[in-house]
């Protein structure tokens, strides 16, 4: 059994679901799923089960018998660290560990060696977990149900276009919460106005598509020259805004794992995507967050 903690917004949820689906089906096991902070946690809803996903909760007895001898990666006293990698313990704690906590935003190939019986808690936001299984997962991240009547016209008229462009730009907590805005900050006009020219220079007759959790200040504040339809259905759809933006033939995205989610999703033939070189305010790695093959400014 691996069993996966599920925390954050829907793009965080995915990437944790990836990972472990891709280490459960790899160690021939089951996963299944903590969502129990949840119970507490006031930023986001949990959003998995609107997937047709294998959706199996894992019960508090098999957390709790999990998260008993907890190994902690990239968290560890630099003595500590330095005396796994003399003695080469790394490999051996990780495939013998049950509570493996990874912090890093930067893939860990050390994870291919987790077998049956572990705890994971992280964001393992990388494609490198996970793109083995990419017809599995674009399988599972469909939605359970319909698009309602606003996605459905917004789906209708997004297959008829020849270039429709996903734009995402997510404000919200990021630029009214002072820890999240200290932490992440937001993409500015000038980015997204950068990476239009791109797509117009990729793709003729572009419609974009505005993805954002801020509708309003979006109508005001970006103006360009091209035909734009805007998105505002809010968190309660956001399984609904995935899919459409998965729909999208280009994607433009903003500092966000959720419009990460609908690039990685859409069908990639003739695909450009455009994604921030800067995804935080601080110094973090992020060298495996993006696809090399996706542009970076």
């Amino acid at each position: 059994m691996i069993i996966i903690k599920i925390i954050g917004g829907l793009g965080n949820q995915l990437f944790q679901y990836a990972s472990a689906k891709a280490i459960a089906l790899r160690s021939g096991t089951v996963l299944k799923l903590d969502t129990s902070d949840f119970a507490t946690y006031e930023p986001h809803n949990y959003s998995l089960q609107h997937f047709n996903i294998n959706e199996d909760i894992a019960t508090p007895e098999e957390i709790n018998q999990y998260k008993k001898y907890p190994i902690f990666i990239e968290r560890q006293p630099e003595a500590v660290k330095k005396i796994i990698k003399k003695l080469k313990l790394d490999q051996a704690l990780l495939a013998f560990g049950r509570y493996i906590k990874d912090d890093a935003f930067v893939y860990n190939p050390k994870l291919h060696v987790i077998k049956d019986g572990a705890y994971l808690d992280g964001y393992f936001a990388s494609e490198k977990y996970f793109v083995d299984i990419r017809d599995v997962l674009k399988k599972e991240f469909t939605l359970k149900v319909n698009l309602g009547k606003e996605g459905k016209e917004i789906a209708d008229q997004i297959k008829l276009l020849e270039n429709p462009v996903c734009l995402h730009i997510r404000r919200g907590d990021f630029a009214n919460n002072p820890v999240q805005s200290k932490f992440h900050g937001i993409c500015p006009i000038e980015y997204y106005h950068e990476a239009v020219k791109i797509i117009a220079s990729k793709a003729t007759n572009p419609h974009f598509f505005i993805f954002s959790d801020s509708i309003e200040w979006v109508k005001e504040n970006f103006k360009i020259d091209y035909p734009m339809t805007f998105i505002g259905q809010g968190a309660s759809k956001n399984y609904e805004d995935i899919t459409l933006m998965s729909l999208c033939k280009h994607h433009i995205l903003s500092n966000s794992t959720f419009g990460w989610w609908g690039a990685w999703l859409a069908e990639r033939k003739n695909q450009t995507v455009v994604a921030p070189k800067k995804w935080f305010n601080k110094p973090i790695d992020i060298k495996d967050l993006m696809p090399d093959w996706w542009i970076k400014i």
